[in-house]
């Protein structure tokens, strides 16, 4: 092989590599630009699109907090932007569904009711939940870390024994305050954000104890163990109270059921008798008001069975 077409053919590889070497060079640069550096010239270069916009505008509302705040809670990984397009499209969607299938304009005004509230409601049930099987777990977690910063382990390895035992979702929390620390974050700064996460007053309680422990000093783990009874005799007194007001929790699902079934078996045993109260516009109004009636006394037995402890 002649070996002027040797040295030619190493030249060009050469060239080539040193061109795809410059493009991803480039490519790596511009990459670390947008991460860490000249953040106005991107956003200035990026198009500005609609959703853009409502997002810079829900940014700077206060509303966007409160649904992150309760989506963080519950456990949802979804943003703020994101949770308010699926209320917007079931508020939407299910009223057009509704409107079609049975083409009744009360049905589809039910529907968009239910739509816009539905999510919302079950955000707040999902972090209730939440909430409570945190606050059980949380003396148990506290009595870990206890044990093992006898044993001799600092605060993140004890946390992270904690985590290793327990189950989430509690194990999740105390992750996030583990990885946070990790990266440089002071320890009462994680646990900070860990209570504005849960916003619990027993983790409220815990983070103020611990935070002012660490700051004028003293033995942590009889505080931690303080703490826990604490929490266990508010986990006492509130099932007490759970119990004491069953009677009345029962009582307010019968009444609150029951013309709802007296309204579907007369559906079924005698359909023209029960039609009135949906074709008829007069039978529609006192369905109507028979409905809000029966909402607005469920909402009131409920305050009034609601003791907070």
């Amino acid at each position: 092989m002649n070996p002027w077409f040797v040295f030619l053919g190493g030249l060009s590889l050469t060239a080539v590599a040193s061109f795809v070497s410059d493009r991803s060079g480039k490519r790596l640069a511009d990459r670390i630009q947008r991460v860490a550096g000249d953040e106005e010239e991107q956003a200035r270069r990026r198009p500005v699109t609609a959703w853009k916009t409502v997002r810079q505008w829900l940014t700077r509302q206060s509303l966007t907090e409160r649904i992150q705040r309760d989506l963080n809670g519950a456990g949802i990984a979804l943003q703020a932007e994101e949770f308010i397009v699926v209320v917007v499209g079931t508020t939407l969607v299910l009223p057009i569904i509704a409107f079609v299938l049975t083409m009744q304009a009360p049905v589809a005004l039910l529907m968009a009711v239910f739509g816009y509230f539905g999510p919302w409601r079950l955000v707040r049930m999902t972090r209730q939940r939440r909430k409570q099987r945190l606050e059980v777990q949380l003396a148990d977690a506290l009595t870990l870390i206890a044990a093992a910063l006898r044993s001799g382990h600092t605060a993140v390895q004890s946390m992270e024994v904690a985590t290793q035992q327990l189950p989430p979702p509690i194990s999740e929390e105390f992750g996030q305050v583990i990885f946070a620390a990790n990266i440089g974050m002071p320890v009462s700064e994680a646990l900070q954000q860990l209570a504005e996460r849960v916003q619990s007053y027993e983790y409220d309680m815990m983070v103020s104890a611990i935070t002012i422990q660490l700051e004028v000093g003293g033995s942590i783990t009889d505080l931690l163990d303080s703490i826990a009874a604490t929490i266990r005799d508010r986990a006492a007194l509130r099932d007490e109270m759970k119990a004491l007001t069953a009677q009345g929790r029962l009582s307010g699902i019968l009444l609150s059921g029951m013309p709802v079934v007296l309204f579907g078996l007369t559906y079924l045993i005698n359909r023209p008798y029960a039609n009135i109260l949906l074709q008829d516009p007069i039978g529609q109004k006192i369905l109507y008001f028979a409905i809000s009636s029966e909402a607005f006394g469920w909402l009131i037995m409920r305050r009034i069975l609601n003791v907070r402890v």
